[in-house]
């Protein structure tokens, strides 16, 4: 049995959970509850299964503001599930030093002891001071003791972004622009004529296999463009209307599109928009908006980025591309 539920997991990045059976309907299940109850099974077996970590860590970052997880069953199963990972990872007699190094030279130390709360500790190195022909090391040594040590790597770097192809690491994320007055059979753009009346519409393509918690959507624009924001309460932008547009209306609540209740409002800024969801379930969605074209030139336009906001790992990115509006 516990083969079985080990070889069931959905991986993605450093994370591991369940999901119940759709066909199962005497006993449905959220993720997070099914999670839980296999959590709370393995941990009293097998406290050293590698994928017993992944799940404990899928729980522990999918809460939410509150630090609770959803109704009280829910969060009864998961601080149960999460207190026997607890005892039998040894945590409650945690005690060790670790240190971490780059190339040979230092970068963090520190000690666990006890249930003392612990800081994280936050280190970094510049770009410039790692090798740019040969393998950088990053070496993190843990000393024996009780416990465990919880770290998180990642590199940052800048490259042309005509050279960025897509990337799908647990989901995919697509764009497309096209032509803001065509309504049916549109072929996507790279290039645009700047005139008074000339729109573009964008379209995100987000492609989920599993269930996702706190996802983050965020794309930048092309520089000689800007965002028409509709949620304005006077005429839109771009627009030669006289009255006051209404966005939502009763009577057609799915104008929007299906789905669009699990997006929160966009955040529109100078130079992007995002978007954030605190649970989409497995599918597809697509999220458009609409940009105004303000200067002419050749504009290098990064790619759109989605990732879970507790596991930057699980991510995709768009290919990056190259807007000329003439």
């Amino acid at each position: 049995m516990i083969a079985n539920l080990e070889a069931t997991s959905i991986r993605t990045g450093s994370s591991a959970n369940w999901e119940s059976d759709s066909g199962s309907w005497r006993n449905p299940g959220t993720p997070l509850y099914t999670t839980a109850v296999v959590v709370y099974a393995l941990a009293q077996r097998d406290a050293a299964a590698p994928i017993l970590i992944e799940a404990v860590r899928y729980l522990a970052s999918n809460h939410d503001a509150r630090g609770l997880w959803g109704s009280s069953y829910e969060d009864a199963w998961v601080i149960l599930a999460l207190t026997e990972a607890m005892k039998g990872f040894g945590e409650l007699q945690a005690d060790f030093a670790f240190s971490a190094s780059v190339n040979g030279a230092q970068l963090a130390t520190g000690d666990v002891s006890g249930t003392e709360i612990f800081t994280p500790i936050t280190a970094s190195v510049p770009l410039e001071d790692l090798s740019k022909n040969s393998p950088n090391a990053l070496v993190i040594e843990r000393e024996p003791g009780l416990g465990r040590l919880y770290y998180l790597a990642s590199l940052l770097l800048n490259r042309p972004v005509e050279t960025v192809q897509p990337l799908n690491k647990g989901m995919n994320i697509s764009r497309a622009y096209f032509d803001g007055s065509c309504e049916a059979d549109c072929s996507p753009l790279s290039e645009l004529e700047l005139a008074t009346d000339s729109k573009l519409t964008t379209r995100l393509t987000l492609t989920l296999p599993n269930d996702s918690y706190y996802i983050t959507i965020e794309d930048h624009i092309p520089a000689g463009t800007e965002i028409l924001d509709q949620t304005l309460k006077t005429s839109q932008l771009g627009e030669e209307a006289t009255e006051v547009q209404v966005i939502y209306d009763a009577d057609d609540p799915f104008a929007r599109g299906w789905g669009w209740w699990y997006f929160n409002d966009p955040q529109i800024q100078d130079i992007q928009i995002v978007w954030t969801a605190d649970y989409l379930p497995a599918g597809t969605y697509e999220l458009t908006y609409t940009l105004i074209p303000i200067q002419a030139g050749e504009f290098r336009t990064l790619p759109a980025h989605a990732w879970q906001a507790f596991f930057p790992d699980v991510q995709g990115t768009s290919a990056g591309t190259i807007f000329e509006i003439r």
